[in-house]
């Protein structure tokens, strides 16, 4: 039940790292000329057939949880969108092989491998759960395969691509701190004990307990269904507001040391808290924050680098769509995975 104290990851944030794709804004980088009748569009030479897109999309779906809108519009939209996606992805693969740059079959199986233990789990157990996913999904192994292929291909392009990024001088130091300072410093952060029950008849009964006097262990141990916690008296340890559930943060964070708060509902139940102690946030220095400044800068670096190169090869790959999957200038492309490396933060805002 850690999701209480922690707002849900993404699914394969840390196992697969892709490439969040930017094809220049506005940029009309296609056309749209005959194709066959099954075609979806044309790039870089290879003619990728409607079913084939259907089939890309449902793998996203069993990797990423990508939902095809019921709303037709929206579902004419999704269809732009996807065929935009796998357009980029089919002129990134073979520029890949231009600049030397390959994933053998085994080195994307252990990535695939990776996947299936960290998000269904281990050994047999874990097997039969990813099948019934991809039967669930209407997809297969081969499809999902291809994609985690693609996917490690993603990342050692993007390193290759963007491999002479430079350390920034000073004046570029004092700038991105400027520029990101509200993300810098430490934030305040609580030492929170919780309780977890699954209704508000439990609730109600923890909140009656405490306030008669029970010691707080006694009624962790008695009511809390948090198996990861209740052991240790429901101790969360020191935790900052954006590690909480927005609902529990804000509860906990206008509390008092000592002061019991709640019932909050969360996505696991009812949470009832106690506050041992705050930490008061520390502001941010550029000597303190001069290595995450550095990694921001270079992330920047990397993704213009990156989205420049991607540019360029998207207006050399001919890209041709079929009418109905044919994007305008505002159409985004479907990226469902983590982007590559390091990701700058939004800059502050201007006080």
């Amino acid at each position: 039940m850690t999701r209480i104290r922690r707002k849900t990851a993404g699914l394969i944030a840390g196992i697969v790292v892709a490439v969040a794709i930017s094809a220049g804004a506005g940029a009309l980088w296609w056309r749209s000329d005959s194709l066959p009748s099954t075609a979806a569009f044309r790039a870089d030479g290879r003619v990728v057939t409607i079913p084939q897109l259907q089939s890309w999309a449902s793998s996203m779906h069993a990797l990423y949880g990508v939902q095809i809108p019921d709303e037709p519009t929206q579902q004419a939209k999704f269809w732009r969108a996807a065929a935009k996606s796998m357009a980029v992805e089919t002129v990134v693969a073979g520029a890949a092989r231009k600049v030397g740059v390959s994933v053998t079959q085994s080195q994307a199986n252990t990535y695939l491998a990776q996947y299936v233990a960290s998000v269904y789990g281990s050994g047999e157990t874990g097997q039969q759960a990813f099948a019934s996913a991809l039967i669930n999904a209407g997809t297969s192994l081969p499809a999902v395969e291809s994609e985690f292929r693609r996917v490690l291909l993603d990342e050692r392009l993007f390193a290759k691509v963007t491999e002479k990024t430079s350390t920034p001088n000073t004046s570029q130091l004092q700038a991105g701190f400027l520029r990101w300072s509200c993300h810098l410093g430490t934030p305040e952060s609580r030492h929170i004990q919780n309780i977890v029950v699954l209704d508000t008849a439990a609730a109600t009964a923890v909140k009656r307990a405490l306030s008669t006097g029970t010691p707080w262990g006694v009624v962790v141990r008695r009511w809390s269904q948090d198996s990861t916690t209740a052991a240790k008296a429901g101790d969360l340890g020191w935790q900052s507001a954006a590690s909480l559930q927005s609902q529990f943060a804000a509860a906990a964070f206008a509390a008092t040391p000592g002061e019991i708060f709640g019932p909050v509902k969360t996505t696991v139940g009812y949470d009832i808290g106690r506050v041992l102690a705050i930490r008061p946030a520390s502001p941010p220095t550029l000597e303190a924050s001069h290595t995450q400044v550095t990694q921001w800068i270079q992330a920047q670096q990397a993704s213009d680098v990156w989205s420049t190169w991607i540019d360029q090869q998207l207006r050399a790959g001919d890209v041709q769509y079929a009418s109905k999957y044919s994007p305008d200038a505002s159409t985004k492309t479907t990226s469902a995975a983590p982007a590559l490396g390091s990701v700058a933060p939004a800059a502050c805002p201007k006080s």
